[in-house]
């Protein structure tokens, strides 16, 4: 089961700039729409499971001797942690291919077994070799094989913002300058990546991403972006850091709750 992370997102600086970054992240969907700040390829909008990595290996398979000497070559320079494994190594594709092709037997009645999702079928795999193509060409030309980690490594967690609410309402606050603040709720983590994104598309704009997990006091913390630069330090509480420290557990837990909205008093012995 996830954890929800509440965030804050602070944006500063002149109000015309602000009001460009806003209509930037807005989409049909979402007024914060990750995949309209950093758009996701499409095709890597696929199922992601045991049969990914099984039907790029099967379709590997089917190459001939011409074809297996170019890709190998290809897939020897890119390297993943999306095999699965505990704890994660980063490894060549190529490594991870032939593995699971050492363990083909496990996995052979998939071939004819396999059954897409309507995600698969709208990037044209309605059957195995489809599918494992589709994957191996994903591998290819982005070194992902499906949205999972290519999303974690983009945007700093797996889904879009969810119960996004924008206010404009505080005209002032850091330096006395413009400012709008970002809510929204993401998956396990905060969306680091698409506040360092943000900060580089628009440079005269400060960002502050207060962030918080719904278990108070872990996994909380703020920092603030300045074109792609820290400008007021990186704060950061763990359940590791506090477990012995009563001071910085009581801190971690208001800071979180100011973040969540909560009154810290009820959650405070």
């Amino acid at each position: 089961m996830l954890n929800w992370v509440q965030n804050r997102l602070t944006i500063y600086g002149q109000e015309t700039e602000i009001e460009k970054c806003l209509l930037f992240c807005k989409s049909e969907d979402s007024d914060f729409d990750f995949d309209k700040i950093v758009p996701m390829p499409k095709n890597l909008d696929i199922t992601c499971g045991s049969s990914t990595i099984q039907a790029a290996a099967y379709v590997y398979s089917l190459l001939s001797d011409k074809q297996l000497k170019v890709v190998s070559g290809m897939l020897k320079t890119k390297t993943t942690t999306e095999d699965g494994g505990l704890p994660s190594v980063e490894r060549s594709w190529f490594d991870v291919i032939q593995e699971c092709l050492n363990k083909k037997p496990e996995w052979n009645h998939k071939i004819d077994s396999w059954t897409p999702n309507g995600s698969d079928i709208e990037c044209g795999a309605e059957t195995f070799e489809e599918y494992g193509r589709i994957v191996l060409n994903n591998i290819l030309n982005y070194g992902y094989a499906g949205w999972y980690t290519w999303r974690c490594d983009h945007w700093g967690t797996k889904w879009t913002a969810n119960h996004v609410v924008i206010d404009r309402s505080s005209q002032t606050g850091h330096g006395q300058e413009p400012q709008a603040t970002v809510y929204c709720q993401t998956a396990c983590s905060c969306p680091a990546q698409i506040v360092y994104a943000l900060s580089k598309k628009y440079p005269e704009l400060k960002f502050i991403l207060a962030y918080a997990d719904e278990n108070l006091g872990n996994n909380c913390g703020q920092f603030g972006l300045k074109n792609g630069l820290d400008f007021i330090g990186d704060v950061r509480y763990d359940y590791s850091d506090w477990k012995d420290n009563p001071e910085l557990k009581r801190e971690a837990i208001t800071f979180a709750c100011d973040v969540w909205g909560y009154d810290p008093a009820e959650y405070l012995e």
